[in-house]
Parts: C-alpha cells; structure tokens; sequence
C-alpha cells in the first residue's frame, strides 16, 4: 500500500512538473515580448522628437512661428532638406509686381507698334542711336590732263535723337507722334586705284519729319486667327531736305498705311506686317513710293525680359524729276534686326536694337536705345 502510495505520488509530481514547464516557458516569452514593446515605444518616440525638432526649427526659418502657421506641418517636415532650403527660398526678387500688360514683351510689342495701348494709358519714348554707311561709285577723275577711272566714297555716319510719345484711346485705338533729329557727318573721298586722291568733309542737321498715326486693333486674336492692327500715317514733310550740301532725306510729305498679324504661342509671339507710303513731289521732285514688308519673332525670356529677331525689307520706286522717272533711282533697303529689352522698374523699359543693312542702299549697320516710360 505504501508503495502504491508512493507511485501515484511520484506520477502527479512528474504531472505537474510537466505542466509547470510550458507555463513557465509562456511567461519568458511574454516577458520578451513586453522588452521588445517598450524598445520599440522608446524608438517611436525618439523619432516624434526628431520630427517635433526640424519642425521647429523650419518655422524658424521661415518665420511661421510668428505668423500663426499651425505647427502640424506632416508633409514638410518629413521632406527632405533640399526641399526645405527651396521651400525656405523667396519666389522672387523683383521688387515690384507685374501685370500681363506690363510685362517685357507686351511692352515691347507697344514699342514696335503690335500692340496698342490700353485706353488712358500714356508713354512716352526717349531713343538715341547711330547709323554708318559707305556708298562707292565709279567716277571719272581728271588730273595733269589725264583722265583715270576711279571711285568715290560716300561715307556718312548718322547721329540720332527723337521722341515719340503714345496715347490709348477708347475702342482698341492709339494716337502716336514721333519727333525725329538727326546730325550727319558726310566725307567723300576719291580713290584712283588703293590711294584717296581728293577728300571733303562736311556736316549737316536738323530736324527730320514729324509723324502722326492713327492706330486701331481691328481683329482680336481667336482659334488660327490673329491680332490684327491697322495703321493711318501722316508724314507732315516738315524736315530739312538738305542741310550745308549734306543730305538729310527730309521735306516730302506723304500719306501711309501699314497692316500688322500678330500671333501667339506662348513664349513665342509671330508678327508680319506690310505698308504703303505714297510721297507727294516737291518742286516737280518726287521720290517715289514705297513699299514695306517685315517679318519677326519675340521671345519672353523672363517676365522682365524679352528679345527679338526681325527681317525689314523696304521698296522704293524710281525717282520723278517733271513726271520722268528717272532710270536706276530706285532703291532696295533690307535690315535684320535683333533687340533686348529690359524693364528697369515699374513704367520704365529700356530696349536696344541692332540693325544690319543687307542691301547696297541699306546703312552698313545702326545702333537704337530706348526709353519707354508709361505713366
């Protein structure tokens, strides 16, 4: 009995040894699993003050802090540093805002005439340049009886100064006037082979002819259709024709229209334009007519800037002396011409082109600033 008594003893303590073992194997695993937890909560918040840190110090940077921001900025403060410098940055450095009308390249194409004013606006237009050109042609030169075939130079450099001034008027229309002058340096020299033989050197100025156009926009751009802009000229013929024997081209009147497309394409703008002048004679001298193409691009380099390439191309018929045409008087002027233009504050643009003649009876090359100030 004692030893059956001590059997079923010895079993219910290995039964109970047994179970003990799984449970306290359980209570290891759950003391693991808390260590874990509690590692993983210090990570947490670890990282929750890195976060609260660089936000921190990204209001300070750009001053949220004392403007109200909300200091629960998730998607910024995550972002990377190079995105925060950006963010950080100013969106600009001009000092001054600017409207559509009042951006470089609609004030260019004010200058140039595709594009009209808007009703009350007003500007007016300081410009100053220079223009050179050599002319040659063959003369006979007589000297100790003998007569040599030689050439004469024609060289004439062009100072210019003017002022136009622009007014807007209601129903898309614009009053222009220009005021130009000009002084002219002329020498003519006469060559018998390499060496000048004769030289004469002279000067001349004076005001040229002051110009009056009426302009209206006449067609707004739509779809393939473009801005078109048409132009009434009135040239008063008030300059000197001549002044000290120096030519200066003014003194004809003449009656003139042109018609100007303008189409965009963003940050392109295409403008052609064609015209007519039609001279009146002056004791029995008549120049000729003339006829005008161009052709050109501008470009909006910036908001501030903008630049532009052009092709001009001018057609003058032969001279009339009493209603006779006189052969070979006719004459070919071609230009192409590049420009920049600048605004230099609010109201204030400076533009400078350069023209290069591309024809015998084109100046060699020239020199135009300007100054449109809008007010």
């Amino acid at each position: 009995m004692k030893d059956h008594n001590r059997i079923l003893i010895a079993t219910c303590a290995a039964v109970l040894s047994a179970a003990s073992q799984p449970v306290a194997a359980q209570d290891v695993q759950q003391g693991a699993d808390a260590q874990e937890l509690q590692r993983a909560l210090a990570e947490r918040d670890a990282i929750i003050a890195d976060l609260l840190a660089r936000v921190e110090q990204l209001e300070r940077a750009i001053g949220a802090g004392s403007t109200g921001v909300p200091r629960a900025m998730p998607a910024e403060a995550v972002a990377p540093p190079e995105q925060q410098m950006t963010a950080a940055e100013p969106q600009t450095t001009r000092s001054f805002t600017l409207d559509e009308a009042d951006r470089a390249l609609e004030r260019t194409l004010v200058q140039t005439g595709a594009l009209l004013l808007r009703s009350g606006d007003f500007e007016v237009t300081p410009q100053f340049g220079f223009a050179r050109q050599v002319n040659a042609t063959p003369t006979f030169v007589i000297e100790d009886g003998v007569t040599f075939v030689g050439t004469l130079d024609q060289r004439r450099n062009q100072y210019l100064a003017g002022l136009s001034v622009r007014f807007g008027l209601p129903l898309d229309s614009q009053i222009e006037i220009d005021v130009p002058y000009q002084v002219v340096d002329q020498s003519l020299v006469t060559k018998v082979g390499f060496g000048a033989v004769g030289r004469t050197q002279s000067s001349g100025s004076g005001l040229g002819d002051v110009n009056v156009s009426l302009a209206h926009t006449i067609l707004r751009e739509s779809g393939w259709m473009p801005d078109l802009v048409g132009r009434l000229r009135w040239n008063t013929g008030s300059g000197r024709m001549v002044d000290n024997g120096v030519t200066l081209g003014g003194g004809f009147a003449s009656l003139g229209g042109s018609l100007a497309a303008i189409k965009r394409q963003d940050p392109l703008v295409f403008v052609g334009s064609v015209s007519y002048d039609s001279f009146f004679s002056e004791d029995t001298l008549d120049p000729g007519d003339m006829v005008g193409l161009s052709l050109g691009t501008f470009l909006a380099a910036s908001p501030e800037t903008s630049l532009r390439f052009f092709f001009e191309q001018r057609f003058v018929s032969d001279v009339r002396i009493g209603g006779v045409d006189i052969d070979g008087s006719s004459r070919t002027v071609g230009f192409l011409t590049t420009g920049a233009s600048s605004l230099l504050h609010r109201g204030i643009l400076l533009d400078v082109a350069a023209r290069f003649g591309l024809t015998a009876d084109s100046p060699d090359y020239a020199l135009v600033v300007s100054l449109p100030i809008r007010f």
